[in-house]
């Protein structure tokens, strides 16, 4: 689940954001499992040509790639490794998150297409304004602070001078 950021799985996912809405729902609702014998030879069509312009998107960044695309990735979520070349990015030692994200998404309907990958949930949690420096202490032992989340001389010369100043 974790993909490099130039990956053609990255690329197939960052695509389907340019697909007018009612293309992503064809390309959602159809899956290896699904068959359409004597099913509507127009919806087919439309599924189709959802498709080739997904590999339209796909192939102007990336003109080698092959039409091979597991449709169960559209309801799985990734970890992208972001590319290393700015010492930001670097510094934070950090990773993204991708997927499609789309209103039809449902627990069940995602565990029934892919039982064997976890369902990422979210949820909002609220941290007591008492908790904060207990907690801004925790995360400068794991190393996040606000110099390694902003590397550069400003930050590092604001930290220092905090420093010096609490003793």
């Amino acid at each position: 689940m974790i993909k490099p950021f130039n990956s053609d799985t990255v690329s197939i996912i960052a695509n389907f954001a340019k697909l007018r809405h009612i293309e992503q729902n064809l390309l959602l609702s159809q899956t290896e499992d699904d068959t359409d014998e004597g099913g509507d030879l127009n919806l087919e069509k439309e599924r189709d040509e959802a498709l080739s312009r997904l590999y339209h998107f796909i192939r102007q960044e990336k003109p080698y790639f092959l039409e091979n695309i597991d449709l169960r990735d559209l309801f799985r979520v990734f970890v992208v490794e972001p590319q290393q070349s700015f010492e930001r990015i670097r510094l934070q030692s950090g990773a993204f998150l991708i997927s499609v994200f789309h209103e039809r998404f449902e627990r069940d309907e995602i565990l029934n297409r892919n039982a064997e990958i976890p369902v990422y949930d979210y949820y909002t949690r609220k941290v007591p304004a008492g908790s904060k420096q207990d907690i801004i202490e925790e995360l400068r032992l794991l190393n996040i602070t606000r110099e390694s989340l902003f590397p550069g001389l400003d930050e590092a010369a604001n930290a220092v001078t905090q420093r010096y100043s609490e003793e």
